[in-house]
Parts: C-alpha cells; structure tokens; sequence
C-alpha cells in the first residue's frame, strides 16, 4: 500500500479521528509477548474442562462454562507474571472451577464462580499460620501479591 493510500484512509470521513496510520511499506513492527510459562498449561487445561461431557463426574457435573473459562484466564493474565508458578486447574461441579497454588510457604485457592464473581482464600504457613479471604470481581492486585509471596 502505498503513503497515498495510507493518507487517504486515514483522511477519510468513515473512520475516527484516533486512526493511526500505518507504517510505510519499508518500516517494521515488532510485537513482543511476554513469555509466560504457565498460559500454555493454564490454556492447554481450560480448553480441556469446557469440552468435558455433562455428567464428567460420572453423576451430572456439568463442563466448565466457556465465559467462566475465558474470565480465568483473564485472571490469570492479571496476576500471574513471568515467573508465577502455574497453577492448578480443578473443575466444579456446576460450570465453576478452583484456581490453586500450593507450596511450602502455602496456598491460594481461587473458587471462580462466574465472571466477576471469585472468592479469594490464603493460608501462610510460618512461625504464625494465619488465613485471609476476599471477594473478588476485576480487581485482583491483592491475590497478584499473595501469588508472589509463595
């Protein structure tokens, strides 16, 4: 495409005022992801719990919902970095599912119940064993530092 075209797109009444032009056909964009560990497992098990039978349980447990599975690892993306553990994936019995983290310093549990709806748990193992628990909708800084401290 040539800057003629670029500007007449860019100039045209169809399109917002915030377009941004494209690069010149001899420029190049570069899109760095990071590269977390745990998305391709977190992702790999998502993928599994929402394509699971209804009755996986061998009773009627149903699948994990696709909206509860996409928030999760919308989750996920928000408070795991680089060098987070990945986590464990378990279903519920109803379209929900526990994230885990267990280690020796302790546990973070995360009971993703619908989209914006997460109960938080913690538990720290130390000299002074102490457990704390959140309700949790889009804010989730508080469970990204709990995941940092184990």
């Amino acid at each position: 495409m040539g800057e003629t075209a670029v500007n007449s797109i860019t100039t045209s009444s169809a399109f917002s005022s915030n377009v941004v032009p494209l690069p010149l056909a001899n420029s190049r964009l570069q899109v760095i992801e990071p590269d977390y560990s745990w998305r391709n497992a977190a992702v790999s098990r998502l993928e599994k719990l929402v394509r699971e039978p209804i009755g996986w349980d061998g009773y009627s447990a149903l699948p994990v919902s696709l909206l509860n599975a996409n928030f999760a690892l919308r989750m996920l993306d928000a408070i795991c970095g680089s060098g987070a553990a990945a986590p464990q994936i378990v279903p519920g019995l109803e379209g929900d599912l526990q994230i885990e983290w267990h280690t020796i310093k302790g546990d973070v549990e995360l009971h993703v119940q619908g989209p914006n709806r997460v109960h938080g748990w913690r538990r720290w193992v130390g000299p002074v064993e102490r457990e704390d628990e959140l309700d949790l909708d889009i804010e989730f800084s508080a469970v990204a530092a709990w995941v940092r401290e184990i």
